[in-house]
């Protein structure tokens, strides 16, 4: 094999450590403006992505400019973390709305791959974008299941696993579209074991979100199709911790009191005892 081939991925570690060197040497922030390219060198360090979406006449866009990205919190935040990248809305309309872009500033993070986990609208405080850097946690999972889905985007098992690899680090909102997919899948359908998991899982994670309504809705279901299920305690639980958020409280003690009644010495029966006293 010719001596180039052999080292090519160690010439590209080095490409990509030289970058690094390069932000941590310069007292600001190195902005790659091509997606593409920041998720090559993100994949290859193992880092989240940050994407800002800005334009020249986004007043906001360049107060974050002289407020935030200067500030000396952020720059060490992105450069022990993040793999920056900036994207001219008016530019890059079809990357915009891919993001759901609409209103400037708008800020993503991504795993390494540029699949989104969270995003923010508008202006944010050095100190709160510092915080949100540092609170990402390691994505080695999150990217492991990414490859995955890549080789084969409608495996049921390695969507339901995203789904709870985002919830697991906090990423509801992403999570949910991972949960929706499973929910949709041919095989939750023709499964009740694994239409029972993922329903029960979609509802958790609408609470999460605070989306009561929905997650209301789902758990009448897993109710209404899993009635004999030993995970009836559960449904009722989560149920009436839905009607409490929509001030249903009513509603709430009729599901607490059925898990009293019903399932009186379960894990559950404890908790609804607890929920109860407070309503």
């Amino acid at each position: 094999m010719p001596f180039f081939k052999l080292f090519r991925p160690l010439l590209v570690v080095v490409a990509i450590l030289g970058h690094a060197a390069e932000t941590h040497a310069a007292d600001e922030i190195f902005w790659y403006r091509d997606l593409k390219q920041a998720s090559n060198v993100a994949q290859e360090a193992g880092r989240p992505i940050f994407i800002d979406f800005w334009a020249d006449w986004c007043t906001p866009c360049k107060a974050m400019d002289s407020q935030v990205y200067s500030n000396p919190k952020v720059i060490e935040a992105f450069k022990r973390k993040l793999v920056g990248v900036r994207l001219n809305f008016d530019l890059q309309r079809e990357t915009a709305r891919k993001f759901n872009v609409w209103g400037l500033p708008h800020l993503v993070f991504t795993n390494s791959y540029g699949t989104p986990l969270i995003s923010h609208r508008g202006f944010m405080a050095a100190q709160d974008l510092a915080n949100v850097v540092d609170a990402i946690p390691p994505l080695e999972e999150i990217n492991s299941l990414d490859r995955r889905l890549q080789q084969n985007k409608d495996d049921l098992a390695t969507v339901l696993a995203m789904g709870r690899a985002l919830g697991a680090a906090g990423f509801f909102e992403s999570s949910k579209l991972y949960y929706d997919r499973a929910a949709r899948h041919s095989g939750a359908r023709t499964d009740p074991t694994v239409r029972e998991s993922i329903l029960y899982e979609q509802a958790l994670n609408l609470l999460e979100l605070r989306d009561s309504k929905q997650a209301a809705g789902i758990l009448e279901i897993c109710l209404k199709e899993f009635s004999t299920s030993v995970r009836k305690p559960e449904f009722l639980l989560a149920l009436a911790r839905s009607y409490v958020m929509s001030g249903l409280t009513g509603k709430a003690r009729v599901s607490l009191n059925s898990i009293l009644s019903d399932y009186p010495e379960s894990t559950a029966a404890n908790q609804a005892r607890v929920v109860l006293k407070s309503l």
